[in-house]
């Protein structure tokens, strides 16, 4: 008897890889996950063997070896037609899987599922980066991008510049004493000085003050510190203008996606709605996606990827 056919989508981010396999009706069968899968960052080598890791970890699950039927990688780093083509060759000798079965793409692309027109996707977690699909343009990049520059040119309104925002008061010797004592707390250290320090260790890398974005919105929403919410509407207010940008670029938008682990926070993302509005934002259709690998293996699941040259991309790739 045939295994049933099943359907696999990864989410690669800065932080995380989470792989997600779901049935034919769309019930998530097992869910795997490994550690950070940025392209650029890792190259072919190890970022095939991190999300084939991802995969494993949920396959591990199953008392017998799933039939994928479609299998969907959308990574962060993936923005060029050479890279999403060597990382699917990459992918699919490692996972065994046919060349018309697997589909890589960047990560922005699995929120696109399900669209059946233009919209806007806005990921704010560590990092951050808004794109704008229209309803011809490629699968490997937007038809816009602005920002997801990292976190040396960009990421606004992300963990990492909140984190940021709120280390430069604190190291400046201009944030309230509330707001040192909470900073200093999150990284374990004594005073300023210290922070400054680590900050510019050679262990230091951009997820340190992503990490503590959680504490200032927790002090700005739960503690109602001024200060800490400054900071972070600050921040919005740049990501805010940066979909403002967007949406001159698509004024047919007719979906709004939101997604990150900022962005999925209730407090966090009511405030940039909020801001949106006050901006002349139009109301349409908008989405809060916690799990992006979910979203789009069930949209896999019942034909909803939206991505029109699946076929014909794959076809010149062989």
């Amino acid at each position: 008897m045939l295994t049933p056919r099943s359907y696999l989508a990864v989410d690669g981010g800065g932080t995380k890889t989470i792989a997600v396999l779901v049935n034919a009706n769309g019930e998530i069968l097992a869910r795997g996950k490994a550690g950070p899968s940025n392209y650029l960052k890792l190259g072919v080598k190890e970022w095939t063997h991190t999300v084939r890791l991802a995969v494993e970890n949920a396959m591990g699950q199953l008392a017998e070896p799933p039939n994928i039927a479609r299998a969907w990688v959308g990574t962060a780093g993936i923005e060029t037609d050479k890279h999403a083509q060597e990382a699917h060759d990459s992918l699919c000798h490692s996972l065994d899987l046919s060349k018309d079965c697997l589909h890589v793409t960047n990560d922005a692309a699995l929120l696109r599922a399900g669209m059946n027109g233009p919209g806007i996707v806005v990921i704010a977690g560590t990092g951050s980066v808004v794109h704008g699909y229209d309803t011809t343009c490629r699968n490997i990049k937007s038809s816009i991008q602005i920002g997801g520059l990292g976190w040396i040119l960009g990421d606004e309104g992300s963990g990492f510049s909140i984190g940021r925002a709120a280390i430069k008061k604190v190291v400046s010797n201009q944030a309230s004493p509330e707001l040192c004592v909470a900073v200093l707390t999150h990284f374990s250290l004594d005073s300023r000085e210290d922070l400054l320090t680590a900050m510019y260790s050679v262990d230091f890398c951009p997820y340190h003050p992503a990490t503590l974005s959680r504490t200032i919105v927790s002090l700005a929403f739960d503690r109602q510190n001024t200060e800490a919410m400054d900071i972070i509407r600050d921040q919005l207010k740049i990501l805010a203008s940066q979909i403002m940008l967007a949406l001159d670029g698509l004024p047919g938008a007719h979906y709004l996606v939101l997604s990150g682990g900022l962005a999925t926070q209730k407090a966090y993302h009511t405030m940039l709605l909020n801001l949106l509005q006050e901006n002349g934002f139009p109301s349409i259709q908008t989405h809060i996606i916690v799990d992006a690998a979910e979203h789009a293996a069930e949209a896999l699941s019942k034909n909803q990827m939206n991505i029109a040259t699946y076929e014909v991309e794959h076809a010149k790739g062989d």
